[in-house]
C-alpha cells in the first residue's frame, strides 16, 4: 500500500492516512495522516476531502483553519459527501461572510480546474 501511495494512488493515500489516524499497524500520527489525506484530497478523493475539512476544523494534525476547513468541505459536499453539509453550516456561522464567499469561490475554481483537467485526460485517452 505504501508503494502505491508514494506512486500517487489516491485510494492508497487515503487508506494510508486512515492507518496513521487510527494507529493501525503504525504509530498513530495525525500530522502524517493529514499529509496523506491532503495528497488524496488534491486528486479529488471525496472522503479524503471531507476528512481534511474535519481535520482543519478541529485542528487535528494541522493548525485549526476554518477557511481551509470550509474549502475542503465544499469540495467534499460537491462530490456527494452528505456529512459536509452540516460542517459547512457550522463553519459558516463561525466565519465572516467575506471569508465564506472567498472560500466558496476558491472551491468552485478548484472544481472547474479539475473538471477541465479530467476532460483533457479523457480526450487524450486511448
Amino acid at each position: 500500500m505504501h508503494q502505491l501511495a508514494e506512486a500517487g494512488d489516491a485510494t492508497a493515500q487515503f487508506a494510508l492516512g486512515a492507518r496513521y489516524a487510527t494507529g493501525e499497524e503504525v504509530v498513530q500520527d495525525y500530522t502524517t495522516a493529514a499529509r496523506w489525506f491532503s495528497l488524496a484530497a488534491d486528486q479529488g478523493h471525496v472522503v479524503a476531502q471531507a476528512t481534511l475539512g474535519a481535520y482543519y476544523w478541529a485542528g487535528r494534525g494541522v493548525p485549526e483553519d476554518l477557511y481551509k476547513a470550509y474549502f475542503w468541505s465544499v469540495l467534499a459536499q460537491a462530490g456527494g459527501d452528505e456529512g459536509s453539509k452540516l460542517r459547512l453550516a457550522s463553519l459558516a456561522s463561525s466565519m465572516s461572510r467575506r471569508d465564506v464567499i472567498r472560500a466558496q469561490a476558491e472551491a468552485n475554481e478548484w472544481i472547474r480546474q479539475h473538471q477541465l483537467a479530467n476532460r483533457a485526460d479523457a480526450d487524450s485517452g486511448p
